[in-house]
């Protein structure tokens, strides 16, 4: 639901509106009335970032999803799976590169949730896109880093992470060793921590490199898994 939260619009509500109605007469049943969440919801969720990874998460797009699952569901019937596919992996990094801060907030919301296998409890509450490379460039040749590598590399998506608002503003333009301090600082979000506790202290192009990957093989798990 917090995932979901984030979305781009709130068309999927009415699924989970539709859930409530089909469970009222075990809404006093804390169990039994989670059973259809548990189920479904993953079901919506991993639709719903299909449609944003294809660029299709529009309003009226995400309300023909809606609809056919709600009928699905009152039915009993089994949800269609949907046309679009999760796009390759090139695809996939260049759409990425050309997301606002809002649709990379709720990838990597997402993602966040994925790297702990659901286990944190994160909260979306002053959740901030930080560039692990920082975003001015500063004039000097390091670590294989020149102005064209940094304008390249800056906004992929494996060079982004999320970070509670006041760490954000305490890492600022640091490089990423000063960075690490308060990444692990971070509780409940456990790829930051790793982050922070990483022994190498250099933030280079093969980790950007790397964290596309995966960041798009755990989105490509996660959907694939029945569906």
């Amino acid at each position: 639901m917090r995932i979901l939260d984030i979305f781009q619009n709130d068309s999927w509500k009415s699924f989970v509106s539709c859930l409530v109605w089909k469970n009222r007469e075990s809404i006093e049943d804390k169990e039994r009335f989670s059973q259809d969440f548990d189920k479904y919801l993953p079901v919506l969720l991993k639709n719903i970032t299909l449609l944003f990874l294809n660029n299709a998460g529009t309003n009226d797009k995400t309300k023909e999803l809606v609809f056919k699952m709600n009928v699905a569901l009152i039915k009993h019937d089994t949800f269609e799976s949907l046309k679009y596919n999760i796009p390759n992996f090139e695809n996939f990094c260049e759409i990425a590169r050309q997301f606002n801060a809002q649709k990379a907030k709720y990838l990597l919301f997402l993602y966040a949730y994925l790297y702990s296998n659901f286990s944190d409890d994160i909260e979306n509450f002053e959740l901030q896109v930080e560039h692990i490379l920082p975003k001015q460039w500063q004039n000097a040749n390091f670590n294989g880093w020149d102005k064209e590598t940094h304008a390249q590399y800056l906004n992929q998506i494996g060079n982004k992470i999320l970070l509670p608002k006041a760490s954000n503003i305490k890492c600022l333009e640091n490089f990423f060793a000063k960075k690490q301090e308060e990444y692990k600082k971070c509780e409940n979000l456990t790829e930051v921590r790793d982050l922070g506790e990483r022994t190498n202290h250099s933030w280079l192009q093969e980790d950007i490199q790397n964290r596309n990957r995966e960041i798009y093989q755990r989105l490509k798990s996660f959907i694939d898994t029945n569906m």
